[in-house]
């Protein structure tokens, strides 16, 4: 399947502008991921917009024939765009992604989601490494974690813990609580920001969400 590259390509400079204020809903002021129980995945992107031969309805049509040549190949209605305003130099664009991987192909970024348990099968981190709980109290270790729920058997039962791991600083809504964090990853509110105050579209190190 075609990747169509990252969503960057269309919308210019990334400013990643971070303002915790109002935490109460999601914002829609900074790039954010929200993923719900279903597995759809809606980001909201949000980026400068002051070339004056760019216009809205250019990036508009950009996005629709990505999106349209991605569904084809897939032979299936994986992404649709809900939303692409600009205004006050700014451009923000909303797409809603069938799943994770959908959204992980189509950006051409690391994005992934499972139980704890097929992301240590997986290899995307071993039992020795180093996570600290959400509210920053309690460190333990990768082993530690899958011993206390129950591992292979919590699997079977459906009673695993989830796993989230992303490369670039967003904020972040999961169907569930966030319990414990590797990586850049900071809280507020509910929320999980992953590179808070990075101006980069990519992080050195991915960042581990771990939920209920």
């Amino acid at each position: 399947m075609r990747k169509a590259g990252r969503l960057t390509l269309f919308i210019l400079t990334i400013a990643l502008v971070l303002n915790l204020a109002g935490c109460g809903e999601f914002l829609k002021s900074v790039n954010s991921l929200e993923i719900d129980s279903g597995g759809y995945v809606k980001a909201f992107s949000i980026s400068e917009f002051d070339k004056e031969y760019y216009s809205g309805t250019e990036l508009r049509k950009q996005i629709l024939d990505s999106v349209s040549e991605y569904n084809e190949s897939a032979k299936d209605e994986r992404i649709s765009l809900n939303s692409c305003k600009v205004s006050k130099k700014k451009a923000r664009v909303i797409l809603k992604y069938k799943s994770l991987e959908d959204y992980a192909s189509f950006n051409n970024v690391l994005a992934w989601s499972g139980t704890l348990t097929t992301a240590i099968e997986n290899g995307y981190f071993d039992k020795s490494t180093a996570v600290i709980s959400s509210d920053g109290t309690l460190k333990t270790t990768i082993g530690e974690l899958e011993n206390k729920s129950g591992g292979k058997t919590a699997s079977r039962r459906g009673n695993d813990l989830k796993v989230l791991i992303v490369e670039e600083p967003l904020m972040i809504k999961v169907p569930g609580k966030i319990s414990y964090t590797i990586g850049d990853v900071t809280m507020e509110g509910g929320y999980a920001i992953t590179g808070a105050g990075s101006l980069t579209t990519l992080l050195d190190e991915p960042c581990y969400i771990i939920y209920k």
